[in-house]
């Protein structure tokens, strides 16, 4: 079966839809064999940030001794009733599995996740107006303005918004209309909320669309910045959350290098720091880490802006950015001749005290050449 939600529901509705993943039974005996429908695929499309609720159904007179819900093959549920949520654009296949002491039953289905956009027009038609993925780390703004799906949606087409990543690692994807062309000097500016010696610079990632299919599904480039190479500076750095079993508690993280610590929690927000939508207790992300040197834990605590390359960087919260610096895994300069994609990760893994986790925060984002 083919659903497809609403994609013009507001973000705040809930898009629930019950899937009765069926069985065909051959007789009523508790100890007869599980034996799967003809039909074994389905399908369905949601906007961005949509939900839907997934239940298993089995007639009352079969038993199984354990069902399992599967998501591009990670298991992530054993109940009869899961809802699925997801803030990045992609494919994703859904399998049920029921168990009894005679034989296996497996149900499939995919579920398409469409990017969200706003209408490219005349005035706006220089922005990023294409969300395709939100996947901030934990911090004290998660779950709440500006830390949720409406504040992802709000700096498409302009930059007005207001929308932050979380500490290290948190991230979101963009998508331009038409290509940003690649020509001397600035192509895209990114805008921030920064502050005067309060810098929580992000690290920036373009793509081409090579392939034409209008998705980021081709290879990021790293635009390097001034801190390339630089003491502290390391690629693929990743670091790996733990939701807590009490939701308002410190987040813990381990990373790859065998480190351990917590986002910290504070009085003033008292809501769960951990992506809630998410569908797992723990996730990874990874990126390239900044050096801290540029942070000062004095009797103010600072975090000074690096020289360039980077988003919510410098004080006056206009970043620009030139296609030119962009580099392959190496660290040898890619020519591009334009972008269609931009990615944004908090760079640094920092406690700012009183301040909360370190977080890059972004407005909007503009090209400047088409």
């Amino acid at each position: 079966m083919k659903i497809k939600s609403n994609s013009k529901k507001s973000s705040r509705l809930l898009v629930t839809l019950t899937l009765i993943l069926g069985f065909l039974i051959t007789s009523c005996s508790k100890n007869d064999d599980l034996k799967p429908s003809e039909e074994n695929n389905w399908s369905l499309t949601l906007s961005l940030g949509d939900a839907v609720s997934l239940k298993s159904s089995v007639p009352s007179n079969i038993s199984y001794t354990k069902g399992e819900w599967k998501i591009n093959g990670e298991l992530v549920s054993n109940e009869e009733i899961i809802q699925f949520r997801e803030y990045k654009a992609g494919t994703y296949d859904i399998e049920f599995t029921a168990y009894n002491d005679k034989k296996v039953f497996s149900k499939k289905g995919t579920i398409e996740v469409e990017k969200y956009a706003v209408a490219a027009t005349t005035a706006n038609s220089m922005f990023a107006t294409q969300l395709f993925e939100y996947t901030p780390a934990p911090g004290q703004f998660i779950n709440k303005s500006p830390g949720d799906l409406a504040s992802a949606k709000s700096v498409l087409g302009a930059k007005s918004g207001l929308v932050t990543l979380g500490a290290f690692g948190g991230g979101i994807v963009l998508g331009f209309e038409n290509p940003v062309l690649n020509k001397a000097g600035d192509d895209i500016i990114i805008y921030s909320n920064a502050f005067v010696n309060l810098a929580e610079p992000g690290v920036v990632w373009v793509m081409e669309d090579t392939n034409g299919n209008g998705k980021p599904d081709d290879i990021w480039y790293e635009i390097k910045g001034s801190e390339f190479g630089k003491e502290g500076y390391k690629r693929n750095y990743a670091v790996t959350y733990t939701k807590p079993d009490l939701e308002t508690a410190e987040i813990p993280w381990k990373d790859n290098l065998g480190n351990t610590g917590t986002v910290k929690t504070n009085s003033f927000h008292k809501q769960s720091y951990f992506p809630l939508w998410l569908n797992s207790n723990e996730y990874t992300v990874r990126g390239t880490l900044l050096p801290s040197s540029n942070i000062n834990f004095g009797a103010q605590v600072m975090s000074l802006p690096f020289e360039k390359g980077y988003a919510d960087n410098s004080s006056a919260g206009n970043d620009r950015i030139d296609i030119a610096d962009a580099m392959d895994e190496s660290g040898k300069t890619i020519k591009l001749n334009s972008i269609k994609f931009i990615k944004v990760q908090t760079g640094i893994l920092a406690d700012m005290k009183a301040l909360g986790e370190l977080s890059t925060e972004i407005k909007g984002v503009e090209g400047l050449n088409f």
